[in-house]
């Protein structure tokens, strides 16, 4: 043989090699990506299948094969319908959604319930898309069902749960609103009685007696007035309501009912209204007269010694009429503790435990005032520091009258 034919014939048998060893590779790697793509459909936790344009099923991974052997249909379903598996309502409804995808060719999802040959009725979710052939024709739909239905008895659980707790509160709010006047009348009337009998008292002994009973009355009635009032607020009985009042007056009053508090203390509380202030304003005098009273009486439960100071100003003005009234009370008291400092808002939450008896309050106070800031799109700044005093700043939008009258 000619060298020059052998050398050729070589190197083509090479060649031959090489592209049979290649095609044995690209073999070995498409059978490998199969048998990925196998493990991965049948492991999939949910059914999954596919029908040709005549609802026949041609293929389902694991998942939807043991589903179906779960219920009670051991038969094959590959070359069956929906006819020959399951009750005619549910078959029925089965085609009529193929059909719908396969005719508008999108994806199609519906909650379903599902009375199976084993008598047991489920609830599945069923999402549906079309199948297209290698030439992108619609060539059948290929579906996944999941089985929903231990969710479904969780958010009926939940719901009936949540209707027993609204019942539970309603019940509760009216047993306190009928209550109102039975708690509050009597205890009223004790503080008052004893409060006058301290007064006329000349007996030491009997008036410090007097006293401390007053004071005991007067502190169950705050508590029962805090409980009751924060019952009403948080129901949704008291809409924001803007009308004209004399906030000087207000101010002036607040001060004039925590006096008492401050004297028994030899606490000095004082009131600086700014001169360019308006003293008629339109808002919310209700909302405003608790904030301020709320901020106030705290400042001189936690104060033992020093000073107590209201300051009202005018802030950012938006027109001739809209701008934004600042109330600050700055006592010189206990100060929070800064880890404390964002919880104080709880309703509840106190800054020294009940039980070491230091200051009185139920924790409802601070609690209120942040719902009123937030129905009157205000805000509440608070800067302190242990024994070095507390200062609260709150920025509320209000707004000038037209006339002062």
């Amino acid at each position: 043989m000619d060298k020059d034919v052998k050398e050729i014939l070589d190197s083509l048998t090479r060649e031959i090699k090489e592209i049979r060893n290649e095609k044995e590779k690209l073999k070995n790697n498409y059978e490998d990506e199969i048998y990925k793509l196998n493990r991965i459909f049948n492991s999939l936790p949910a059914s999954v299948y596919w029908k040709d344009l005549d609802g026949v099923y041609r293929g389902q991974n694991k998942f939807s094969r043991d589903k179906m052997r779960s219920v009670g249909l051991e038969q094959e379903m590959i070359g069956k319908t929906d006819h020959d598996l399951f009750p005619k309502e549910a078959a029925d409804e089965y085609r009529k959604n193929d059909l719908e995808v396969i005719k508008i060719e999108r994806e199609f999802s519906k909650e379903e319930v599902v009375i199976l040959p084993n008598g047991e009725t489920i609830v599945q979710v069923s999402s549906k898309k079309p199948l297209y052939d290698k030439d992108g024709s619609v060539c059948g739909i290929i579906g996944n069902t999941v089985d929903i239905t231990e969710l479904k008895e969780i958010e009926s659980e939940l719901k009936e749960a949540k209707n027993k707790a609204e019942i539970a509160d309603i019940i509760k709010t009216d047993f306190i609103h009928n209550m109102e006047h039975d708690i509050r009348t009597p205890l009223s009337g004790l503080w008052g009685v004893t409060h006058l009998l301290e007064k006329k008292e000349t007996d030491k002994s009997k008036k410090e007696l007097l006293r401390q009973a007053a004071e005991a009355a007067k502190e169950l009635l705050d508590y029962c007035n805090d409980i009751l009032n924060f019952s009403k607020i948080k129901s949704g009985k008291l809409p924001v309501f803007e009308k004209k009042f004399d906030l000087k007056k207000m101010v002036e009053h607040i001060a004039k009912l925590e006096q008492p508090s401050a004297d028994t203390k030899k606490i000095k509380l004082q009131i600086d209204y700014a001169k360019k202030m308006p003293e008629i304003i339109i808002g919310d005098e209700f909302r405003l007269s608790k904030i301020l009273l709320n901020l106030v009486g705290n400042a001189i439960k936690f104060t033992q010694k020093g000073s107590v100071k209201i300051s009202v100003k005018q802030g950012k003005a938006f027109n001739n009429r809209h701008f934004i009234l600042i109330l600050t009370v700055k006592d010189t008291g206990i100060g929070i503790p800064a880890e404390k400092q964002d919880l104080i808002y709880e309703k509840f939450v106190r800054g020294t435990p009940s039980n070491k008896g230091l200051f009185n309050g139920a924790g409802l106070g601070l609690n209120i005032i942040k719902q009123f800031i937030s129905e009157l799109d205000a805000d509440i700044d608070v800067t302190s520091k242990e024994e070095s005093g507390t200062v609260f700043t709150c920025s509320i939008p209000v707004k000038l009258p037209l006339l002062n009258e």
